[in-house]
């Protein structure tokens, strides 16, 4: 429910973060999102709803930090690691270092603002669905592309054309970004 509250008045959405406190026991999970200065309006109604959700189930308070620009520049990179989903993907973030294995199919993403980091549920579901529907020469639709994450990883399964749609501009920019990085632009349209 917080994801969606940020998914909804934050830039670029939901970053999930889990924190392990030891074997055995389960991972606390900070939520972040970012705000420009200027969306006080925004804050505000985030406050409002985290108030709400408060009522129904026991949240932590919010925590504002203002971040300087440069500081928030690689601020959300904090949060993401290289992250394996089903039985040979796996979701790279581009500063980050990896050595393939053998079966591992690998994307190569820089989410910047637009949502599709693979860290969501909701998109290690979608990731799944792709690994198992997808084969050599499907044509795909990936409406709500964000990061172009779905779309990519269409390709390197053998998908022979992919489009990608969004709404969002700077998601549109970002998705031809990591397209181009994985090497899929002859395959995928945005």
């Amino acid at each position: 429910a917080v994801s969606g509250v940020f998914n909804r008045y934050g830039n670029g959405g939901a970053v999930l973060e889990e924190i392990w406190n030891g074997l055995g026991s389960a991972p606390t999970v900070r939520i972040k999102t970012f705000l420009t200065p200027d969306e006080s309006c925004a804050l505000g109604r985030i406050e409002e709803a985290l108030w709400h959700l408060g009522q129904i189930y026991p949240i932590g308070a919010p925590e504002v930090r203002w971040l300087e620009e440069e500081e928030w520049a690689d601020a959300w990179k904090a949060g993401y690691k290289t992250l394996k989903i089903g039985r040979r993907i796996v979701i790279r973030p581009s500063w980050l270092e990896h050595q393939p294995g053998a079966d591992e199919l690998v994307v190569e993403l820089d989410p910047g603002m637009a949502f599709g980091t693979g860290l969501h549920p909701s998109t290690q579901l979608a990731v799944l669905g792709t690994e198992a529907m997808v084969r050599a020469g499907d044509r795909v639709l990936d409406v709500g592309t964000g990061s172009g994450i779905l779309a990519i990883l269409a390709a390197k399964l053998g998908a022979s054309s992919v489009i990608g749609l969004d709404i969002d501009p700077l998601a549109v920019d970002v998705a031809k970004q990591n397209i181009e990085r994985n090497g899929v632009q002859g395959q995928v349209k945005v």
